[in-house]
């Protein structure tokens, strides 16, 4: 954990840093589609893809908060850049003041690994995946002292 935390302010201190939490990619990813109007249809629907899977960081971690995505989605979309949803704290916030931050060395080679397995998926028109040998119980919304054992949903919490 000690050498990830250095390996990646080595790479901010490279390239910079963006607002973390999936804020950037989401606040991108509504600026695409203007981008692509012009072009045909099939350029569009690839640009669709692109922009959920650029949204879904952020969907994973308001789920993971116990939140609606769509809420959360829509607010930090609809925000100032850097304004987004800090799981830490359960508000919406300045992330770069708040010091939650993705280096952008990190994020651009994450996005360029993802297309490229895309591309790859797509031209072999193949895609082999291991099976979960157990479901991991930790892998649902965190709500803390067991909860989500004995069934309580919080996912309806309102967004404030």
């Amino acid at each position: 954990m000690i050498e990830d935390a250095l390996n990646a302010a080595r790479a901010a201190t490279e390239e910079g840093v963006l607002a973390g939490g999936g804020t950037t990619f989401a606040q991108v990813a509504q600026e695409l589609e203007e981008l692509v109007r012009p072009a045909s249809d099939e350029i569009r629907k690839g640009t669709r893809i692109v922009r959920g899977a650029l949204i879904e960081p952020l969907r994973c971690i308001a789920r993971n908060s116990g939140l609606d995505p769509e809420k959360v989605t829509d607010r930090v979309i609809h925000s100032n850049y850097g304004h987004g949803f800090d799981a830490r704290t359960s508000k919406f916030c300045d992330l770069v003041a708040e010091g939650v931050l993705d280096p952008l060395k990190v994020s651009s080679a994450a996005l360029r690994n993802a297309a490229s397995v895309a591309k790859l998926v797509l031209a072999t028109q193949t895609l082999i995946v291991d099976k979960p040998e157990s479901i991991d119980p930790t892998s649902e919304p965190c709500r803390g002292g067991g909860a989500e054992r004995y069934g309580m949903d919080y996912s309806m919490q309102e967004v404030s």
